[in-house]
């Protein structure tokens, strides 16, 4: 699962799948992490993508979202030295409402998983 590759909903690739954050409480994952490749030299910028926000596709083997290269550029994004506090409600709500409140979680129960 990390690693695979994240496409929109027109086929283009936004980056890969770099981690995801688990709901410690349910078990159930909350939200990927994307890496988003700002340029070939600088390391690629990280934003939350709410899970249910995300659609697998098994014939192509990858994750597709409803979002397009200029709307990423408009999230807050975070890089891997330097993660949000993702039970942060401030921080839930500005990811969510970017994604139209897709996400499934409790607040008090967020935790990250990297590879």
């Amino acid at each position: 699962m990390v690693g695979q590759r994240l496409v929109n909903h027109i086929g283009e690739v936004l980056g890969t799948l770099h981690s995801i954050v688990l709901d410690v409480q349910t078990g159930n994952i909350s939200y990927a992490v994307l890496a988003y490749p700002l340029s070939t030299v600088r390391r690629p910028r990280l934003f939350a993508v709410p899970w249910q926000a995300l659609n697998f596709d098994p014939e192509h083997q990858d994750f597709s979202i409803e979002a397009e290269h200029q709307q990423l550029q408009q999230q807050t994004g975070f890089n891997r030295s330097l993660w949000p506090a993702c039970a942060d409600p401030q921080w839930l709500h500005k990811v969510d409402s970017f994604y139209q409140g897709h996400a499934c979680h409790s607040v008090d129960s967020i935790a990250g998983v990297s590879a």
